[in-house]
Parts: structure tokens; sequence; C-alpha cells
């Protein structure tokens, strides 16, 4: 007959007449691993995942999680929310200890059971009652414990250590010098008491400090308000023009400057040592003006110019006197001089992408440019351009 396995803590039964020779291996088993996990082990039950774990329990004598007394609850990652500890639905009683990752809880379970909730950290004594997991403990020292709290009773005297009270959900109560006396270091102030403050932070923001100048000037230890209608004379302060406002005639205003005077906007005062952003402001004047204000040179003034020659897939400007002699196309620009030495371009702007190719190689052929007389400017090519060439022109005077 084969072996079975006992229902509870899976112990090999060892079947009438089996295991000659061998019996006392699966002996030893039973009762150095199967019997001592129950007694006195501890393993950890991880969980690999962030999702309920389901302990195994299988027809084996060897060792299992699900039969240690002492349940050390891990996780491989943080849990994001309370998970379930799903134990066989046997007989069992456990020591959770919960040191899962992510500050969760877990409820221990059978698989139809609602179970027992362990928070993050906290170790319980359970027991699995073959239906459900319940608290194995429900009285200590003649009290009853309710469940899932620790029990402080409200008639008793016990002295409380290490204790948080909630004043949002309990009252403290009793008088100031019963308050001193609870108070080891020093000693409360009341708000209608008359006590000396020391090295206190009041917050002006939620309190409202009153009194008199004189009064202020007073508490003040190491000098004196300033008021806003007062006369004081302000020494070493910084005046925050941002949210304040200082008014006064320009005499005034030098009066106060120490170093210096201020120049004002509709003033003629002589400026020196100043640097002007052009980026931010605008210096007008005639070149003769910019000239005389120019102690060591003058400006020079650039024009710019633009003329359009056609080529000859039209009416073209272009012509030549024989056969050897260049392309000449005389165009008339407005306001150039024949003492003009124009710097010249090509402008592609108005080109489209396809005729560019063509319109530079055109432009190319161009080897010449002079400003032939007033207002007007000679291009030289070394043969005709089919194409129109807009010519973007500046000359420097």
């Amino acid at each position: 007959m084969a072996s079975t396995y006992s229902t509870n803590l899976k112990i090999e039964l060892i079947g009438s007449g089996e295991q000659a020779g061998t019996w006392g291996t699966t002996t030893n088993t039973n009762l150095g691993t199967t019997l001592e996990e129950a007694i006195t082990g501890i393993a950890t039950a991880d969980f690999p995942s962030d999702a309920n774990l389901t302990l195994a329990f299988n027809d084996v004598n060897t060792t299992q999680v699900f039969r240690n007394l002492v349940l050390n609850v891990t996780s491989t990652g943080s849990l994001t929310a309370t998970r379930d500890l799903i134990v066989p639905t046997i007989e069992k009683q456990y020591f959770v200890w919960n040191n899962t990752s992510g500050g969760q809880s877990i409820v221990v379970k059978t698989s139809a059971g609602t179970g027992i909730t362990v928070p993050n950290g906290a170790k319980m004594v359970l027991f699995a009652d073959g239906t459900n997991v319940v608290e194995a403990l429900t009285r200590i020292n003649g009290t009853n414990i309710p469940a899932s709290e620790t029990l402080v009773t409200t008639d008793d005297t016990q002295t409380l250590t290490n204790k948080t009270v909630d004043l949002s959900s309990n009252t403290v109560t009793g008088t100031t010098a019963e308050f001193n006396t609870a108070l080891s270091d020093g000693s409360f102030a009341t708000l209608a008491g008359t006590e000396t403050l020391t090295n206190k932070t009041v917050d002006l923001s939620s309190n409202t400090v009153t009194g008199t100048t004189a009064e202020f000037n007073t508490a003040l230890s190491d000098g004196s308000f300033a008021t806003l209608a007062g006369t004081e004379t302000l020494t070493n302060k910084t005046v925050d023009l941002s949210s304040n406002t200082v008014t006064g005639t320009t005499a005034e205003f030098n009066t106060a400057l120490s170093d210096g005077s201020f120049a004002t906007l509709a003033g003629t005062e002589t400026l020196t040592n100043k640097t002007i952003d052009l980026a931010s402001n605008t210096v007008t004047g005639t070149l003769a003006e910019f000239n005389t204000a120019l102690s060591d040179d003058n400006f020079a003034v650039v024009k710019s110019f633009s003329t359009t020659i056609t080529g000859s897939n039209a009416s073209s400007d272009w012509t030549q006197a024989t056969g050897s002699d260049p392309y000449i196309a005389t165009m008339t620009v407005t306001g150039v001089l024949s003492t003009d030495t124009p710097v010249v371009d090509i402008n592609l702007s108005s080109v489209t992408y396809a005729d560019v190719p063509d319109v530079q190689g055109d432009w190319a052929l161009v080897y010449r440019v002079e400003a032939s007389a007033d207002n007007e400017v000679k291009f030289y090519a070394t043969a005709e351009p089919v194409e129109d060439l807009t010519v973007q022109i500046q000359v420097v005077r």
C-alpha cells in the first residue's frame, strides 16, 4: 500500500509493509523537517510581484513554506495596495511578520475565507481554523483584547509611555498647574496670563501684536521704529521701489544724491561716461551731427539699391557691340553716384527652388559691375544670361 499524507502538515504516512529497509529515512524527514518546521520553523513567504500570493500545499514531507510556525512575509518589489497571503484551508497556528516593501498591509486568509489584516511592520499570532484565518488571542491578563487593537482601559491608572494621543479625537484636560507639572522642561504660557515670553517667535500672519510707538520702542532693544506718519530720519535703509514710491523735485533728489547729480528726461544736462543701450534706446540726428559727436573720424553711410536685369528669355537688357565684346546691361538705379563703388549680390528671394541653379549659373557669368554715371550702373557678362537677375546693390560713402 502506497504512502499517504496527513491532512494538515503533510506528514508522510507509510503504507503497511512499505519501505522495508528505507522507512527510517522517511521517518527522519517526518520528524526532522515536517514536525520541526511546524513547531519551530521560520520561513520566508515572498511576494514575487505586486499581486496576491498563494502558498504551495503539496503531498510531500520535505520542506514547505506553509508548514512553518513563523512566516516572515517579504516582497521582491514594493506592494502598491493591500495583497492577500493565501494559506491552505487546514487547522494550523501562524506567527506572521509583515515585512513587505511599500508600506502596505497584507490579508492572511484561506481561499474562501475573509482573513485577518496584518499592518505593515506588525507581528501577529493567527490561527487557520479549517475554514478561515482568525486571531489566535482574544484575552491577555484577564482583559479582553478588541480585534486588531491594543488594549488600554479607560478607568484604570496605568502610566502610558511612548504613546501618541490624537487630540483630533481625544481631549486632554487639566489646570495650568497640572499641565506645568506634566511639562518636564519648562512652563506653559496661557492666553490670559501675564507670563513673560523669552526666545519665542510670533507668526504675524496669524497673530496680532498691538501697542503704541513708545511701547514698541521699549520692546526694541537695539534701536527705534520709524512710523508712516512720523518725521524720523532713516539711515542705512533700502527702499524697494517695486512696492514703494519716492517723490520730490530734481533739486531735492540732487540734494539727496551725495556723489553727483541726476539727469532728467527733458533736461539739457551733458552726460559723461555713460553707455546707451541701443537695444532699448534710440539715438537720432543728422549725419553732420553724428560726425560732430565722433571725435576721431567720420561715419560712413551705407546705401542700398535693387535692380532687375531682364535676361534673353524676354526683352533682354543685355547688349553686345561685336561678337568678341562682353555683354553689357546698363541699368538705371536712382541714387547711385558715379563716384560710388557698388557691392553687389544676387537676390534669390523671389526665385523658385527649381530655377535657383539656372539663376545662379547666369549670375556667375557677371564679372564686372561699375557705377558708370550718376543714377546708372553697368553690368558686364562673359555670355548673355537667359534668366532675369534681381541684384542687391550697396554703396558705402
